[in-house]
């Protein structure tokens, strides 16, 4: 086994940390008498403890070029000749001992580990050098602590009142309930075209509308997941007023029937009906919901003029 393969054996086994040891090793198998080089300078390492999953570690080799010249007389004179050389730097990453990234090269100072997917702990990163036959290694500790995963987006509010629908109402107001710690945004639509919002709200909600047509309130929650599905609830303006009530039947003229009966019909897009009956211009009757037929008991009442 060469020296580089022993080498490449020996940084890839738990060993590496041990830096000097390794570097011992290597010189009796290679039988190298030179001394030992200096140790990498580790310049830079990534914060630890720290969530970065591609930390990046800087590094400088102090060993300087040597050179060395010989020569021989024979009548010509032959000057020596030299040559430099910092060695070659090796750089690996370990977890609890087990080898994570094999010793590779690692010669432009700098290198960046990918641990997307890895397991958290504390890695040992170690930068080596090799410089004829000897070695020397400096290595450093990172704790990686895996980033938690996001929160999840929040629920839908949840919408508790909204405006009578259909309705005339032009200050329509709808109230929800947002989950816990989050934030409101509300919006109001009629068709494609945003009335008003998005805008913060909380609680409850009033706009105010002039134009007859059909609006969408949405209302989202946002937290520290993002902002979570709209809860929606529409609302159709109607101001156009209904036709007149047509009275069908109901007593003429004099009358001793004190349990008077009116039938009546209304219009299309009629919601409801109201009933009063008037002596004079005193409600004898307040002004109710009632639907034709409708019958008005006066057995209490004195004689008179009754208007429906």
């Amino acid at each position: 086994m060469g020296p580089r393969q022993l080498k490449l054996k020996l940084l890839a086994g738990a060993g590496l940390a041990a830096g000097l040891g390794i570097g011992m090793v290597l010189a009796a198998a290679t039988g190298a008498a030179a001394a030992p080089p200096q140790k990498p300078v580790i310049t830079s390492a990534p914060p630890s403890p720290g969530t970065d999953a591609t930390p990046t570690w800087t590094f400088t080799n102090p060993n300087g070029g040597n050179g060395n010249g010989n020569g021989n007389g024979n009548g010509n004179g032959n000057g020596g000749n030299g040559n430099g050389n910092n060695g070659t730097l090796y750089c690996a990453l370990l977890l609890n001992q087990n080898v994570v990234f094999a010793p590779a090269t690692c010669d432009s100072g700098t290198v960046t580990y990918d641990l997307t997917g890895k397991a958290a702990g504390t890695y040992t990163f170690v930068v080596a050098v090799s410089l004829k036959g000897q070695f020397a290694s400096t290595s450093g500790s990172y704790t990686y602590q895996s980033a938690p995963p996001p929160p999840p987006p929040p629920v839908a509010p949840t919408i508790t009142g909204s405006p009578a629908n259909p309705g005339a109402d032009t200050t329509p107001t709808w109230t929800f309930t947002l989950p816990g710690a989050t934030t409101g945004q509300c919006t109001l639509n009629r068709g494609s075209t945003v009335v008003a919002g998005p805008a913060a709200c909380s609680g409850s909600q009033t706009y105010t509308v002039t134009t007859d047509g059909t609006y969408t309130f949405s209302v989202t929650a946002t937290g520290a997941g993002g902002t979570g599905p709209a809860a929606s609830s529409t609302y159709t303006l109607d101001t156009t007023p209904p036709p007149v009530p047509v009275i069908t039947g109901g007593p003429t003229g004099l009358s001793a029937d004190d349990t008077p009966t009116w039938t009546f019909t209304t219009g299309a897009g009629t919601a409801s009906t109201a009933c009063t009956v008037t002596r004079g211009g005193t409600a004898v009757s307040a002004s109710d919901p009632c639907a034709s037929p409708t019958t008005f008991d006066l057995s209490t009442e004195p004689d008179g003029t009754y208007t429906f």
